[in-house]
C-alpha cells in the first residue's frame, strides 16, 4: 500500500472546491474518493494499476495453497457531502465489480474504506459491502483511520469492521490508545510503523538534521507530524528544527541502533518488533519505497530485506520498556487492568453496596 503517509484528510477536504466536468463526472461515478484534482486521481489510477498489474498477475502466477496465506487488499473511495448523487449500494458495487475485473477471481480478499471527514457516507458503503460479503463477493471490510467512535457505530448498525488502520510508530503512539478502545471484535493495522521511514538504518549516522532536499516526501511528511507530536509532547513545541533533530538523534536514533546491534538486526525491526507487541495487532503496514533516498522515489516499488528480519527475534522486556520510555508513553499492560479489577472482590464491598474505601496500602489503586 503506497498511499500510508500521504495527507489524506487534506486532499480529501479540499475537493469540495471542484468545480466544472470533473465534478459532474465524479458524481456519476459515485464514488471519487479525492476529487478531480491531479493528486486524487493520480491515486486512483495508481491503484487500478497495481489491482490489474500487480495483485491480477499475482493471482495468474502464485499457486493456490500459496494464495490461501495472502490477503490483497482494495479500496473504495468515499464520496464527499457535495456528491449529491451518490446512491450506494449501485456505486460500491460498481466499485467492487471493476476491481474484481481488473484483479480476477469471484470475491475480494478485503475492502478497505478510507475515512473521510467531510463525507456523511461511511455507514451506507459499509452498509453495502456487508451485504456483498454475505454474498460470498467479500471476504473482509476494514476501515482506515476510523475514529473509535465510528467503528462502535458500524458495529452496533451490524456492519463490523474485520480491521482499522491507523498509524502508529514510536514517535507517535497516541493513536494507539484512541482507537484500541473501539472494540467489537476489530483488529488493529498498524500503518505507519516506521514514520516513512525516519526509523530506519538510513539516519543512525546523521547527528545533524539532513535537510529537506535529503528526505523523500514520506519522511518530509513525518518530520511533521510524528517527529513534531513527539516534541510537543515534550513541552518543546517551539525547539528549531536543528534542535529538534538533534534530540531525536540522541533519544530515539541511537537507542535503535544499540539495540539493533546487540540484537544483530536492522533499526527497523526494532521498531516493528515494537508494533508487533502491541495489543489487539492484527497486522502491520509498511510503504513500498519505506528507506529510500529522494531520488529513489521514481525507481520501481521494492521491498527491503531487512525487514524480515523483524521476525526473527523477541525483544526483552526491559528494551520494551526503554522504547515506550522514548516515545514519551508509559506501556499498557492487559495484565494491570485485570490485576486492578481482580482486587475488586465481595469482601471489597461489605454488605455488596455503600461506599468503596480502597486499602491505601495497594499501590496499583494510587493515581
Amino acid at each position: 500500500d503506497d498511499d500510508d503517509d500521504d495527507d489524506d484528510d487534506k486532499g480529501a477536504a479540499s475537493s469540495s472546491k471542484r468545480s466544472g466536468g470533473a465534478t459532474r463526472k465524479r458524481k456519476e461515478n459515485g464514488i471519487k474518493g479525492r476529487g478531480g484534482d491531479k493528486k486524487g486521481r493520480g491515486g486512483v489510477l495508481v491503484r487500478e494499476w497495481a489491482e490489474e498489474n500487480v495483485y491480477g498477475r499475482l493471482r495468474k502466477e502464485t499457486p493456490p495453497s500459496v494464495l490461501r496465506d495472502c490477503q490483497l487488499a482494495t479500496r473504495v473511495d468515499v464520496a464527499p457531502s457535495d456528491c449529491s448523487e451518490f446512491g450506494p449500494p449501485s456505486a460500491v458495487r460498481r466499485a467492487v465489480g471493476e476491481a474484481l475485473g481488473r484483479i480476477g477471481g469471484d470475491c475480494l480478499d478485503s475492502v478497505q474504506v478510507p475515512y473521510r471527514a467531510d463525507s456523511p457516507y461511511h455507514l451506507d458503503i459499509l452498509d453495502a459491502l456487508q451485504d456483498m460479503k454475505r454474498e460470498g463477493l467479500i471476504r473482509s471490510v476494514s476501515g482506515i483511520d476510523f475514529s473509535s467512535s465510528l467503528v462502535a457505530e458500524a458495529a452496533t448498525c451490524g456492519f463490523p469492521l474485520d480491521t482499522n488502520r491507523v498509524k502508529v510508530n514510536l514517535l507517535d503512539p497516541d493513536p494507539y490508545d484512541k482507537f484500541s478502545n473501539a472494540g467489537g471484535g476489530t483488529k488493529l493495522l498498524i500503518g505507519s510503523p516506521l514514520a516513512g521511514g525516519l526509523l530506519t538504518d538510513r539516519f543512525l549516522d546523521a547527528r545533524e538534521n539532513p535537510g529537506l532536499l535529503y528526505l523523500s516526501r514520506s519522511e518530509r511528511y513525518h518530520t511533521e507530524t510524528s517527529l513534531r507530536t513527539w516534541v510537543e509532547r515534550r513541552g518543546e513545541g517551539g525547539s528549531s528544527d536543528k534542535d529538534t533533530w538533534r534530540r531525536f538523534y540522541k533519544e530515539v536514533l541511537s537507542t535503535l541502533g544499540d539495540m539493533s546491534h546487540r540484537y544483530q538486526t536492522s533499526a527497523a525491526s526494532i521498531a516493528l518488533r515494537w508494533a508487533m507487541h502491541l495489543d489487539g495487532m492484527g497486522s502491520i503496514v509498511v510503504r513500498t519505497r519505506v528507506g529510500t533516498d529522494g531520488e529513489d522515489e521514481a525507481k520501481p516499488y521494492r521491498r527491503h530485506v531487512d525487514l524480515r528480519g523483524a521476525f526473527k527475534f523477541e525483544l526483552e522486556d526491559e528494551d520494551l520498556e526503554r522504547l515506550w520510555e522514548i516515545s514519551g508513553r508509559r506501556r499498557r499492560r492487559q495484565e494491570e487492568f485485570d490485576n486492578f479489577f481482580g482486587d475488586f472482590d465481595e469482601g471489597s464491598f461489605p454488605g455488596g453496596d455503600g461506599l468503596f474505601l480502597p486499602d491505601p496500602s495497594n499501590q496499583r489503586l494510587w493515581l
